[in-house]
């Protein structure tokens, strides 16, 4: 047995006065008596009116002695049955998307898990919880505790963030909390939409309790975009469902929107298994030629939807323009092949998505996507040299999207690439670069991987008019690729669409400041790193965000797009690290408390005094 209120043991203290008050109420009143025969009498009459022997025989006391000893105990709130008794407990509470989640009542998985956590507070008496909620990231809400109302006041404050459930980040705050003093249990509060934790051992018993399934859901789980010759759009998503065992699965309508005009709808029932794939076409006078345009795909459901955050996703499609490409001088095959691409400005601007030039890779790179050409760069300078005698290709990399069907084995080079004396392949790595295309002493093509942001950059380290190069028909193959590549990276091509959680990374003028307003009119001011990128940017609603830079307004599409979350799914287990731990659904509280059935003996005995007090009267009357 344990007692939740221990102070209040300082009513025992009572008994004492309550005793006193009966010994001082003793009083002898005056007699006469007709003889001295009677002075025996007196005297036996005087011993038994002594106080200690008084007390032994009064019914009365004895009674309110047990009524006042039954409320001090219950005041004390006792509690049986308890397995965690004067150990440290940590309640972890899942507030990822899913968990608002509603069942056919209204009430969400949160709510539910709150419940539940008050219930352990209640039931782990005489230890100290301590409360951590977790969504893409964990937070303390409560440190180690026994003050009932501070975790409730704690557990209140605890909100649904439209994200996935990073259940690694709650561990290891766990674990930091166990390092402080010994745990005698965690437990987990979920609804089971989770995904494993890999490389994390368990210095704790983990408890997962898993919540009742709310009712029939369905989400938006992928979006994408994809801009065709000619400024057409294709729009790809998928949409997941969700029902309970022996349910029918929900049914709903895909409303394609953009800028708020109606486009397509579309009527969608997937299966409980496998999302349902949607493509839809938008004409290019759809998305304007200068500014962006917001695509928003809406799901309007025939019936009840358990989630929200998963009904909405949107995603900002760039203005239909040219791809800018700047073009050094004396780079005529490149010149050949670029004119044969649709879509492409030579011109380059101020600001050119692609620059194919002979200038050797620095510090700074020009444009998202740069390509030097036949030049070395100078942190290869001292590790490369380029030699006027044939070469060959040996080896390359095909997963690298710049070599996709592209076949260099046979290539016949004037120049050859060697590396200098006692260079390796790994002062390449060193420098910062990793090998594409190997010659048989050096590297030809490189991808240098200290491009900041999401530039990329590639080194071509041989002249390609020195080698049969422009004469295959890997050349223009080589040459789209590179389009495709900077079509990407300036989002004129694949457009995919963004999770809610951390942005990537935003584009702005060096050290400026950065205003992120999201869809509910929260606003948060990030600055921007020497690079002239925000990195870090927190997205936690789904719908459209607006990116203030003192420049002009720019506008990104966010959606939950998790099949985790929108399909509600509970594991049997949960794999961490090298361990499984099986889930289970919530059990009856392990205490139960005892100050209700004292607080009715109290009373009991109560009423047994007042009868014994009213029988004393009548006998003293009579």
């Amino acid at each position: 047995m344990t007692f939740l209120a221990p102070a209040a043991a300082w009513m025992f203290a009572l008994l004492a006065p309550l005793v006193l008050l009966y010994m001082l109420r003793l009083r002898r009143p005056p007699r006469r008596v007709p003889s001295l025969l009677l002075w025996r009498q007196t005297l036996q009459d005087e011993r038994v009116n002594a106080p200690l022997r008084r007390l032994r025989r009064d019914a009365s006391l004895l009674l309110q002695i047990a009524l006042l000893a039954l409320l001090a105990l219950a005041a004390t709130q006792p509690l049986f049955g308890s397995k965690a008794v004067g150990a440290s407990v940590v309640v972890l509470l899942d507030r990822s998307a899913s968990m608002a989640a509603r069942d056919a009542q209204g009430r969400s998985r949160l709510d539910l898990a709150k419940e539940r956590a008050a219930e352990l507070f209640a039931a782990h008496g005489g230890a100290e919880l301590a409360l951590v909620s977790f969504a893409a990231g964990a937070e303390l809400n409560a440190p180690f505790t026994g003050d009932r109302r501070a975790f409730t006041a704690a557990l209140t404050g605890v909100e649904v963030e439209e994200v996935g459930g990073d259940l690694g980040s709650a561990l290891r705050l766990a674990a930091a909390l166990g390092s402080q003093r010994a745990l005698r249990e965690v437990i987990l509060l979920t609804d089971g939409a989770l995904d494993d934790v890999a490389g994390f051992d368990l210095p704790f018993p983990l408890r997962c309790e898993t919540l009742p399934a709310a009712g029939p859901n369905l989400g938006i789980v992928r979006l994408a975009a994809r801009r065709e010759a000619g400024g057409t759009w294709h729009v790809f998503a998928a949409v997941a469902a969700s029902a309970p065992a022996g349910g029918a699965p929900p049914t709903a309508r895909l409303r394609i929107e953009v800028e708020g005009e109606l486009h397509a709808e579309i009527a969608v029932a997937p299966g409980p298994d496998v999302p349902e794939r949607v493509e839809a076409q938008l004409p290019a006078d759809a998305v304007a030629s200068q500014d962006a345009a917001m695509l928003t795909l809406r799901l309007v459901p025939d019936g009840f939807d358990a989630l929200a955050a998963d009904d909405v996703a949107c995603l900002a499609l760039p203005p239909n323009r040219p791809l800018r490409v700047r073009l050094d001088e004396g780079l005529d095959a490149f010149a050949r092949a670029l004119a044969a691409s649709d879509d492409v400005a030579l011109d380059g601007g101020p600001t050119p998505d692609l620059v194919i030039g002979k200038t050797p890779l620095g510090g700074e790179l020009a444009a998202p996507v740069t390509l030097s050409v036949g030049a070395v760069p100078e942190a290869l300078a001292d590790v490369v040299e380029v030699v006027a005698e044939e070469g060959r290709v040996i080896d390359q990399d095909r997963l690298d999207p710049l070599l996709a069907h592209v076949e260099l084995e046979d290539l016949v080079l004037l120049d050859d690439v060697r590396l200098r004396a006692e260079q390796t392949e790994a002062d390449v790595e060193r420098a910062g670069f990793t090998t594409l295309v190997h010659a048989a002493r050096g590297p030809l093509l490189v991808r240098h991987r200290a491009a900041l942001g999401d530039q990329v950059a590639y080194g071509l380290l041989f002249d390609p008019e020195r080698s049969t190069l422009p004469y295959r028909i890997a050349f223009p193959v080589l040459v789209d690729n590179l389009l495709g590549i900077a079509r990407d990276a300036v989002g004129l091509r694949d457009v995919p669409g963004a999770r809610t959680g951390t942005l990537p990374p935003l584009a702005a003028a060096p050290g400026a400041r950065v205003a992120l307003r999201g869809p509910d009119g929260a606003r948060s001011e990030l600055r921007a790193g020497d690079d002239g990128f925000v990195r870090g940017a927190r997205a936690p609603r789904a719908g459209v965000w607006t990116i203030e830079d003192g420049v002009a307004p720019r506008r990104i599409g966010v959606g939950l797009l998790d099949l985790r979350e929108s399909t509600l799914a509970a594991p049997e287990a949960l794999a961490i690290g090298e361990l499984s731990v099986e889930t289970r659904a919530a059990e009856a509280a392990v205490a139960g408390t005892l100050w209700q059935p004292l607080v009715a003996c109290a009373l009991l005995l109560a009423c047994a005094e007042w009868w014994v007090y009213r029988r004393r009267r009548r006998g003293a009357g009579a």
